[in-house]
């Protein structure tokens, strides 16, 4: 409530910026006033969410005091930096594996990838000298459509690079994916694809997918019938679950769907 009385008190003190009603290009707009920064984020003309617009209003104190500028936590809790750039750079999801390390999904690949776009990769962070931060990494897995969700089973790693879903398996202990599975593809883009993977305590892996959809195109660009289903799409000669496809390490190959291409038209 707090942040919503000084979006209204901001847009009180200044009529003259205008709200659009449309939303796509991105357009930060900071007005210091006293101690507080205000940030606007606008977005604008796009006709699929027409009328729609989306503001983040940010109040920052310059002259907070250090207990209001971090997390507030019990006395045998502290809250520290572990990694920074160029260690990482561009995360978009994160995971532990079995013992324990940070593994980071990270590269060029989100907002606006080309075709020819170097691939997302996913590091291992390690602490070497045990102090608390971060001091090595390691490539586990490459090649990536924009990493959006990470999450371990076993000896797989699960990910969610829309628009596919892939399994990358280290086969000799050498902490190097071996193996690339591409489970199924065709799940839409990278702005309303799949993200947030989890295993449940039933066994189920869960998801979240944005309203985008798939090419339908056989034989190759093909979702499970469960996701087309959702879409409306028919494909009677379709398999409800098609085959996946394995690489080799330096062989994954994967799929592009533009960006802005919400419908696969």
């Amino acid at each position: 409530m707090h942040t919503v009385r000084r979006f209204a008190s901001y847009r009180k003190q200044n009529p003259e910026v205008r709200v659009p009603g449309e939303w796509d290009n991105f357009r930060m707009l900071g007005e210091a006033q006293g101690s507080t920064i205000h940030l606007i984020l606008m977005m604008s003309s796009r006709p699929l969410f027409a009328k729609s617009v989306i503001c983040l209003l940010l109040g920052v104190s310059i002259a907070a005091s250090a207990t209001n500028d971090h997390p507030l936590t019990p006395g045998d809790i502290s809250v520290s930096l572990f990694a920074r750039d160029p260690l990482v750079r561009n995360p978009c999801a994160i995971t532990f594996d079995s013992q324990g390390r940070l593994c980071v999904g990270m590269g060029p690949q989100y907002r606006s990838p080309k075709p020819d776009t170097e691939g997302d990769s996913v590091y291992i962070l390690t602490d070497r000298d045990g102090d608390g931060t971060a001091d090595e990494r390691n490539r586990f897995a490459t090649g990536f459509n924009s990493i959006q969700g990470l999450v371990w089973k076993g000896r797989d790693l699960w990910v969610a690079n829309a628009p596919d879903l892939t399994i990358v398996r280290d086969l000799d202990g050498d902490d190097e994916a071996d193996e690339y599975v591409r489970l199924y593809t065709d799940l839409g883009n990278l702005e309303h694809g799949l993200h947030g993977l989890n295993w449940g305590p039933d066994g189920k892996l869960y998801m979240s997918k944005g309203n985008s959809k798939g090419h339908s195109r056989p034989p190759d660009l093909v979702a499970p019938k469960p996701f087309r289903e959702l879409w409306g799409v028919r494909l009677p000669d379709a398999p409800d679950f098609p085959k996946p496809v394995v690489f080799q390490k330096g062989e994954y190959e994967n799929n592009y769907h533009d960006p802005r291409d919400d419908w696969g038209l």
